[in-house]
């Protein structure tokens, strides 16, 4: 809910005094297929309601909370950080999960997009995730998404705004995130990082 997220972002800035970097790492799950036919027969489909709650919390959550943070850093004069957990289906697609992949992927176009805007208050974005692991992805996923996730080039594609980093393991890309990525390091130009994590 937009309003309690506004009150929780207001009552953490009344506070601290500030607030410097938000990460949004909320998700949840709900997969299924579009449109499942059986012998020529229709025998199910994703539901509107799995839908709507996946992207309500996947990708309204992250709309949500960065809106919310957002002025208080340009308001601070400092800018800030803004890092945003997504998915490598949200370049790639996978089988049986629309409604999360569709999250996902607005989930990045989001974070291009705030770089852009925002960029010009000094706050930085980040949009992290990694890739499959054998045997940890999606059992009824394209079995040839293995073989081309390496050479995959669509998330490092974000002109002048983009640099790619690979960072082995997800708390050590938090831990460089939290060191690097809240400061003012880089030119307001290349305001977006967009970060794979292996391990």
């Amino acid at each position: 809910d937009r309003q309690d997220v506004q009150a929780w972002v207001d009552g953490v800035a009344e506070k601290y005094g500030r607030i410097d970097v938000l990460i949004n790492n909320a998700g949840v799950l709900r997969d299924g297929l579009f449109v499942k036919v059986k012998e020529g027969e229709l025998a199910g489909q994703m539901s509107e309601e799995n839908f709507d709650l996946v992207i309500d919390v996947n990708l309204k959550g992250v709309f949500n909370c960065a809106q919310a943070v957002a002025p208080y850093m340009i308001k601070g004069g400092d800018g800030g950080a803004i890092i945003n957990t997504t998915s490598i289906v949200g370049l790639d697609g996978n089988f049986g999960q629309t409604n999360y992949v569709a999250s996902k992927a607005g989930v990045i176009g989001m974070t291009k997009v705030w770089a852009r805007e925002l960029g010009r208050h000094g706050i930085r974005h980040c949009a992290r995730f990694h890739p499959y692991r054998n045997g940890q992805a999606n059992a009824r996923e394209d079995p040839g998404r293995h073989d081309r996730q390496d050479s995959h080039e669509a998330h490092g594609r974000a002109g002048r705004y983009c640099q790619r980093f690979l960072i082995p393991g997800i708390r050590r890309s938090h831990l460089y995130l939290r060191r690097h990525f809240a400061r003012r390091r880089w030119h307001r130009s290349r305001n977006l990082k967009i970060i794979m994590v292996h391990g």
